[in-house]
């Protein structure tokens, strides 16, 4: 697979960016990203995935296992990669929007650590994110402990945010004018970026110990 790198030297580090793929160099089967690589007698990290850098992948790449080195996974890094039906995330603490999107097949994520930030629609179009929705309840939206939002009609009055959830989801709940009160666990970590953006009628807001990231935006308007 021929990968392009942005180098940051000073840090020694480096991003993956959009591959030029072709016929002999796509990314075919199970892909493993690299943590590490030397290059000119100089050690590099791999810490994030650039935005596109898979976008649209149309060739048969089933999974992907992404490393602990990468924090951070771009926006449409991944998104329209038809035939990918694995991944594994060790240890990134954002997935971008889109990230994920419209990969059809994909039917197992497999997230070591629970990202603080996950970006609007990262996993919409995806077989895994399908088969939670259409099995839930009209309520609260939960994928293990990541609140993504709600499902059925939009949530009205006081909201209770349930023990064990560690993120809520980008946009979550933007606009839902109809909340008046928010409480959250003692294991929230992360409420990202426009989670609760013009939800003008919230007069009261309980925040337990724990959380360490509000995103930007995630309470304005309110």
């Amino acid at each position: 697979m021929n990968t392009n790198y942005k180098f940051t030297k000073g840090e020694r580090e480096a991003s993956v960016l959009a591959g030029e793929f072709s016929a002999a160099s796509s990314p075919v089967g199970d892909v493993q990203i690299l943590s590490e690589f030397t290059l000119y007698g100089e050690k590099y990290i791999v810490t994030s995935i650039g935005r596109n850098a898979f976008y649209n992948c149309k060739t048969k790449m089933t999974s992907v296992v992404i490393p602990s080195s990468v924090k951070d996974i771009g926006v449409s890094a991944f998104e329209g990669c038809a035939f990918l039906k694995q991944v594994t995330i060790s240890n990134a603490t954002s997935i971008g929007s889109c990230a994920f999107k419209n990969c059809g097949a994909l039917l197992s994520v497999e997230m070591q650590d629970t990202p603080l930030s996950i970006g609007s629609d990262a996993f919409y179009g995806t077989k895994w994110y399908t088969s939670y929705y259409d099995s839930s309840e009209d309520g609260l939206f939960y994928i293990d402990n990541i609140l993504f939002g709600y499902k059925g009609t939009e949530p009205v009055g006081a909201i209770e945010i349930k023990e064990g959830t560690q993120t809520i989801a980008e946009s979550a709940f933007s606009n839902c004018t109809g909340i008046t009160s928010v409480s959250f666990p003692s294991s929230l970590r992360s409420i990202d970026y426009k989670a609760f953006l013009s939800c003008n009628n919230i007069t009261e807001l309980n925040f337990n110990e724990g959380l360490t990231d509000i995103g930007e935006f995630a309470f304005s308007g309110c």
